[in-house]
């Protein structure tokens, strides 16, 4: 039994047949993405054509020559992407299509040579890779189940190196993802230059922008990469005032002694160098403290309670009357 192509048009379902000899010449219409359009001319070759539109790299179809699908449509049933021909369009004179191949053949000739030379650098960047970190980090291999496993041990193994006395968790979320959570300490900006080698690029879709794939840098070509990198700066609860993008100042060495004022039940605690807490019989006047701009912390070091920049200090007394 012959088998049969069919297309589905704004009519419905249709039977294709092969298309006609086409001469040399024949204008072929050409829709890509978006109806990005372009004009080609059969050479004479077969159901070869060669673009007679400016080459371009980023163009849908930007490869300079193309074939015809032997069941290839007229303009007139255009329905989507692809090539159309039109035999009612004058066709390319033969200077016009030996222009069109001399220019494809130029397009093609230093697309490979830009091809080769782009080759020759990254060739040149991974072993300046294995050179400067090779004696460091480990090279993926049947060990890891994934990359990521590796990965968060490369990114452990550069935040200890950078920040020797702060605590990080790193961990891998899923099969490209890698969570980086910390405290107070370096701001994010900081840590994402030193853990931001390890991620993969994430190339965008151009037509709309849409995150499309990702590819390797020099470095995670060799050393392996996550393709996405998620940090978390956490704050104490005393430098909640504090940016996230900010470096809290040192603690200094508190004494023995705290300094405390009672007041109706209340106790005003010089928390901190940046903080005070309100202790005490607070649950009356709660929606006010949070009016205040106070944040209830049941694990402070004085016993739960209410936790304020010392900047509110004034403001704090004068409204509880203190």
């Amino acid at each position: 039994m012959k088998s049969e192509v069919v297309t589905f048009t704004k009519d419905g379902f249709k039977r294709l047949s092969v298309h006609p000899e086409l001469p040399k010449g024949t204008i072929v219409r050409a829709f890509g993405a978006c109806m990005e359009e372009s004009t080609w001319a059969t050479t004479g070759n077969g159901d070869e054509i060669v673009k007679l539109s400016p080459n371009d790299s980023e163009s849908y179809f930007s490869n300079p020559f193309n074939n015809l699908d032997e069941y290839c449509r007229p303009i007139s049933e255009k329905f989507g992407i692809g090539f159309y021909y039109d035999l009612d369009a004058p066709r390319a004179t033969d200077e016009e299509i030996a222009q069109a191949i001399e220019r494809g053949n130029d397009f093609v000739r230093e697309r490979e040579e830009e091809k080769n030379r782009a080759e020759e650098e990254s060739k040149r960047a991974r072993e300046e890779v294995i050179k400067k970190y090779g004696a460091i980090f480990d090279q993926p291999s049947g060990k890891y189940m994934t990359d990521a496993v590796l990965v968060a041990k490369h990114i452990r193994q550069d935040l200890a190196s950078a920040f020797p006395k702060q605590k990080f968790s790193v961990r891998k979320a899923d099969y490209s993802t890698i969570n980086i959570e910390w405290q107070d300490g370096p701001t994010r900006e900081e840590v994402e230059q030193i853990a931001g080698k390890h991620e993969r690029i994430c190339s965008r879709d151009r037509w709309n922008d849409d995150p499309w794939d990702h590819s390797d840098t020099a470095f995670t070509s060799v050393l392996g990469g996550g393709e996405y990198l998620i940090f978390n700066r956490e704050t104490a609860p005393e430098n909640r005032e504090i940016s996230l993008y900010t470096r809290p100042e040192p603690k200094q060495n508190k004494t023995n002694k705290t300094d405390t004022i009672e007041a109706k039940g209340l106790q005003i605690i010089d928390y901190s160098e940046k903080a005070i807490a309100i202790v005490g019989e607070t649950r009356a006047i709660k929606d006010t403290l949070k009016t205040l701009g106070g944040r209830f912390n049941a694990h402070l070091t004085c016993g739960a309670g209410w936790i304020f920049s010392k900047a509110k200090e004034s403001a704090l007394r004068e409204a509880l009357n203190i």
